[in-house]
């Protein structure tokens, strides 16, 4: 059953993206990284976890025996999972070509399973595009997307983007049939890279379930200040991802590290209603992810005492 949040973002539980395991072990974790990855998160006080599959074999860590331990693992330290991202079935979702697109559906379902198996109400994914159509790849962390799209003759993007068009239609009844939320990351050189993009997806996709999960840094390298993004998207906003970028780059660092002003941030939520998570998103260094996430923690809860957007000096 999908749920929400009844609390203001000023008194709201500060969770994880799954870039923290992500920063720990790199895009390729295995099913027992996981595993220690979440008991890592548990032991900072974290109680709210994404999960994700990146690459088509870690679907496995949440198949049979797998799922049953992260399950176990879940519930022994009372975590939620308030979002999966079935990254690994993305970029057949965005290829042109129909046959694999379809194969993409097939794995976007397996995904939903999952999430509803993991008691998850919200599955996540980003309109990254086929190896086939990157022209050069983006240096600043694996697995980011790419400097530069190019089109093979004979393509159009009215066609790419009809076909991604269709593909989320699919992928949004999907969802539905499990009573799943479905949100799409707007990213830099993806076919929906921004807030615009994805309201113009939005409006041709036209499913009630179908929204938009926020990353402030990709947010700031097209061009939306992620107050501005915030009002944009408006009840289309399913998720925030708590990470802060710098001058200029794809950085996702910490809050308070980077140069946002979250209680602005914060600010605009509560204007538009945000009912969703609030999951710290940073990548760093293997050795830096546990002073990162906590320097982030300390900062959001910081910005939640101070009051502001309550009626409250501060």
């Amino acid at each position: 059953m999908v749920t929400k949040h009844d609390r203001s973002v000023f008194e709201r539980e500060i969770g994880i993206t799954a870039c923290f395991t992500f920063s720990l072990y790199g895009p390729g974790f295995t099913g027992s990284q996981l595993i220690e990855g979440i008991e890592r998160a548990v032991g900072l006080g974290f109680r709210q976890i994404e999960l994700e599959t990146i690459r088509d074999e870690q679907v496995a860590i949440f198949i049979g025996d797998g799922l049953r331990q992260v399950q176990t693992v879940l519930a022994e330290h009372g975590v939620t999972v308030p979002i999966f991202a079935a990254f690994n079935s993305a970029k057949q979702l965005v290829s042109p070509n129909p046959a694999e697109r379809a194969i993409g559906l097939e794995k976007f379902e397996q995904s939903c399973a999952i999430s509803v198996a993991l008691g998850c109400p919200h599955i996540q994914i980003a309109s990254a595009v086929p190896d086939e159509l990157v022209g050069a790849a983006h240096p600043e962390y694996a697995g980011a997307p790419p400097e530069r799209i190019v089109l093979p003759r004979g393509l159009t993007w009215a066609e790419l983007w009809a076909g991604n068009v269709d593909a989320m239609s699919q992928a949004a009844a999907i969802a539905q049939r499990h009573k799943l939320l479905l949100s799409i990351e707007p990213r830099v050189n993806c076919v929906v890279g921004s807030v615009d993009a994805f309201l113009r997806m939005a409006d041709q996709v036209s499913a009630a379930n179908f929204g938009l999960s926020l990353d402030p840094v990709h947010a700031m390298r097209t061009g939306d200040d992620p107050v501005l993004a915030i009002a944009k998207s408006g009840s289309h906003l399913m998720k925030l991802e708590l990470g802060d970028p710098r001058e200029t780059g794809i950085d996702h660092l910490a809050p308070g590290s980077g140069i946002l002003d979250w209680g602005e941030i914060l600010v605009a939520l509560d204007s538009v209603g945000y009912t969703g998570p609030l999951n710290l998103d940073a990548i760093v260094p293997n050795g830096e992810v546990a002073d990162a996430y906590m320097s982030g923690l300390q900062h959001i809860r910081e910005v939640q005492r101070s009051g502001v957007g309550r009626g409250h000096d501060g």
